[in-house]
């Protein structure tokens, strides 16, 4: 890779990362982020600490961006309890 296009990567990875940061401390968890996002807990975990580069760097931006927009986190979703009674 080029230095110009390590240094591109690492812009982008600083604004996923702080973007994360961010989210969390609204009380965001990353599970709750990945599942917004419809990726893996752990890729939201590699990115946070730069251990993974998303392909599509801006898109995960301006999603994350739309994630700080909301006024109301999301409530963890539950399982429905199952019941043998029938």
């Amino acid at each position: 890779m080029t230095i110009a296009y390590n240094v591109w990567y690492d812009i982008y990875m600083n604004k996923i990362q702080s973007r994360i940061t961010e989210l969390e401390k609204k009380s965001w968890s990353l599970p709750r982020i990945a599942e917004e996002l419809r990726v893996a807990h752990v890729t939201v975990e590699k990115w946070k600490s730069g251990d993974r580069y998303p392909s599509l760097e801006k898109l995960v931006i301006d999603a994350l961006d739309e994630l700080l927009k909301r006024k109301r986190i999301p409530k963890k979703r539950r399982l429905l309890r199952q019941s043998n009674d029938f």
